[in-house]
Formats: structure tokens, C-alpha cells, sequence
């Protein structure tokens, strides 16, 4: 009897350690979990951290825990697909600190459908809106804000120039419309250069100041405006002062 309670004994040992190193990666640790599906397919739980603690906290009756895919650049932002109830890291749009970057268009839904910036919005290609364009500063010159085939009665303009201005005796500008500059190299003389050039002539209207007689004198490339002003002999030049309007097509 004695001989076979120690038959037993030993088989029961065996036993406890066969099933214990069969088992032992499915037994919660001190360090991680390990579970299997029995076809080779793992999934690994263990804190990130010797340190740290915390609470994992398993949803709920139907719900389920939706997953969150690894990412491929710094900065990109994760959006949520209904389809698959998962996070999915976005294909285009990317946070870099304050600046949002976006490959494709994006676009705004909701009553207003605004997009605000208190700093300022730059674009490397064309910015278009169907509705109205309001600034409550200045439009800067630059590079062409737009390109196509004119229309009648279309505004354009990267290719259009709408100058005007009005100066004091001395050619200072008072009053300035468009992109130029005005100098006064010498009396009744006033030099007005634009950063461009024209393809062909311009029109000119100008009313002198002080005394009615003026000539003008045009060069195309860049466009430069010379106005003189003389006395009513037509010869002696006089500080005048004059005003001014061109318009015309620009390169």
C-alpha cells in the first residue's frame, strides 16, 4: 500500500509539472500576460514600466475597445473610422507644433463653414472661393494671384493694373491707389515707376494741381510715368502737385 501512495505521489508530481511548463505562458505573472488563440497567434499585456501602475478597464457588455494604429511621421493626427469603429492614423493631415498640414483640400461643414487664423494664411497654390474675399488690411503685391484666360468683364489681377494717387506740390503721395512710387527729382518733374512692365500702353489720366500744363512720357519696361508741369508759358517748369489714374494690362 505504502508502495503504491508513493507511485501515485511521484505520478502526480509529473504530472503538476507537465501541465505547470505547459501552461506557464498563460498564467498571469509578475511581469506581463500572455495570451494565445492555440494557433500561433499572441497577444502580450505587461506595464510599461518596473514603476508604473494603473487600471486597464475593460468595456461593458457589446461595447468594444477600439484600437490605435501605429503612426509612420512625427505629427500625424489619428481620425476615427465608423466603418471599422477603429483610429486610423490620417494619410494627409499632420500637426507640426502650431502648423497644420494637409495634402488634399480641406473643407469646412456646419452652419457658418468658417475657417479662422489669427496669424496668417499662406497657400503655394491657388486659393479659391465661391463667395466673397473680405480683408480688413491690405491686399500686398506678389506673385501672380491668378492665371487663365480673361473674360469680359472679369477682374484679374495679377495682370491688370488699377492705379491712381494724388500728390502735394512736392510729389509726396497724399492719396495712393496701386502698387508704385512716386520721386520729384527736380521742380514741376515727377517720376511715378512701377515694379513691372506693361506689353503695351497703358491709360493715362491726369489733372494737374496748381497749373494745368502737363506732359507725359512712358517707358514700358519696367512701366515708368514722367509728368511735367510748367508754367502757362509751357516753358518754365512749376511745383504743382497732380492726380492721376492709370489702368492697362501688366506683364
Amino acid at each position: 500500500m505504502k508502495l503504491i501512495s508513493k507511485y501515485l505521489l511521484a505520478s502526480c508530481c509529473i504530472l503538476c509539472l507537465g501541465s505547470t511548463s505547459f501552461a506557464q505562458n498563460r498564467t498571469i505573472g509578475a511581469n506581463k500576460l500572455l495570451l494565445d488563440d492555440g494557433l500561433g497567434h499572441t497577444l502580450t499585456l505587461q506595464p510599461p514600466s518596473p514603476t508604473a501602475t494603473g487600471t486597464l478597464t475593460l468595456p461593458a457588455g457589446n461595447a468594444n475597445i477600439a484600437n490605435m494604429a501605429n503612426g509612420t511621421i512625427t505629427g500625424q493626427t489619428a481620425r476615427w473610422n465608423n466603418a471599422t469603429s477603429q483610429w486610423e492614423v490620417s494619410p494627409s493631415v499632420t500637426n507640426v507644433g502650431s502648423t497644420l498640414v494637409n495634402s488634399g483640400p480641406i473643407t469646412t461643414l456646419g452652419g457658418s463653414g468658417n475657417i479662422s487664423a489669427s496669424g496668417t494664411v499662406s497657400a503655394a497654390g491657388n486659393v479659391t472661393a465661391t463667395g466673397n474675399v473680405t480683408s480688413s488690411g491690405y491686399h500686398q503685391p506678389g506673385v501672380a494671384v491668378g492665371s487663365g484666360t480673361p473674360v469680359n468683364g472679369g477682374l484679374y489681377t495679377d495682370n491688370m493694373i488699377q492705379a491712381a494717387g494724388a500728390t502735394d506740390i512736392n510729389g509726396a503721395p497724399y492719396v495712393q491707389v496701386g502698387n508704385y512710387t512716386i520721386t520729384h527729382p527736380s521742380t514741376g518733374h515727377y517720376t511715378i515707376t512701377f515694379p513691372y512692365g506693361c506689353p503695351n500702353f497703358p491709360i493715362v489720366i491726369s489733372q494737374a494741381g496748381t497749373y494745368p500744363i502737363s506732359t507725359f512720357f512712358l517707358t514700358l519696361n519696367p512701366l515708368v510715368i514722367t509728368v511735367n508741369e510748367y508754367f502757362p508759358d509751357a516753358v518754365t517748369p512749376v511745383n504743382g502737385g497732380f492726380n492721376f489714374i492709370v489702368i492697362g494690362p501688366h506683364n
